[in-house]
């Protein structure tokens, strides 16, 4: 059976919140899991990193982003494939 974007989205939610227990945490990432896309503090929220390192992972070509505007945004779908990549999730 494939596993869908929306099951691989859940994979993501609980690697995540099984990382950071502190209540302030879930609700940003609750948050987070809310939107379409991700802005790039987002991202850097999501991982856990700092923005430098999310311009990094751009320029090394680790993530797939579109810029709008010249503000950066990330796809779920580019989300996941990183997070597979990096086996992170299954």
């Amino acid at each position: 059976m494939k596993t869908t974007i929306a099951q691989k989205m859940d994979k993501v939610l609980e690697a995540v919140l099984k990382l950071d227990a502190s209540e302030r945490h879930r609700r940003e990432m609750i948050d987070i899991w809310n939107k379409k896309v991700l802005t790039n503090a987002d991202f850097a929220l999501l991982f856990q990193i700092d923005v430098r390192s999310c311009y990094r992972w751009r320029k090394q070509k680790h993530i797939v982003y579109m810029k709008v505007c010249g503000k950066i945004y990330y796809s779920w779908e580019a989300v996941i494939a990183l997070m597979e990549a990096k086996k992170i999730i299954e």
